[in-house]
């Protein structure tokens, strides 16, 4: 009897394990974890409201967590960078997390973002809105003195020519 021929698989072939990439990943991202350990504690808690914005957040445009996160960020960069300049102690970063105006500072500019994010989009519309209708008067002028020196047939739009546009 003749054995049965296997299939040729169509399409991408699965990938097995982690890969050469993973593995470098792995072998340079965990002792660099360990060394700026104090940085990503710090990180961390700074940084909880973006990641509770980007949990809260749901649909496919998801944008608050950006705006959040990045005033979110902005307020605990001076922070950062101390904790950098004083040698990445763990003393340092315990000061700086049990100081209250330290965490007013972080989390009071991610509210800030959440400010933007809430405010921005319906002023933005508005002006969209005011931009458009400014534009459309202007245009009404141009057609008006283009009927007047070449006459109502310009101004005309038949209904197939605006069906077809």
């Amino acid at each position: 009897m003749a054995k049965p021929q296997a299939r040729k698989q169509v399409g991408k072939p699965k990938k097995s394990g982690l890969g050469g990439m993973g593995i470098l990943l792995w072998v340079l991202g965990l002792p660099a974890a360990f060394m700026f350990l104090p940085t990503i504690i710090l990180l961390f808690f700074a940084m909880l409201p973006t990641f509770a914005a980007l949990l809260a957040e749901r649909g496919p445009n998801r944008f608050a967590w950006l705006c959040v996160g990045g005033m979110n960020f902005a307020g605990t960069s001076p922070y950062l960078l101390d904790l950098w300049v004083s040698g990445q102690s763990y003393g340092k970063v315990f000061e700086i997390l049990g100081s209250v105006v330290t965490l007013m500072v972080m989390y009071g500019s991610s509210g800030f973002g959440w400010l933007l994010y809430s405010t921005l989009p319906p002023v933005v519309t508005v002006f969209m809105t005011l931009s458009a209708s400014r534009r459309i008067a202007r245009l009404r002028g141009v057609q008006r003195t283009l009927v007047d020196k070449w006459g109502p047939e310009v101004g005309r739009v038949d209904e197939e020519e605006a069906e077809g546009a």
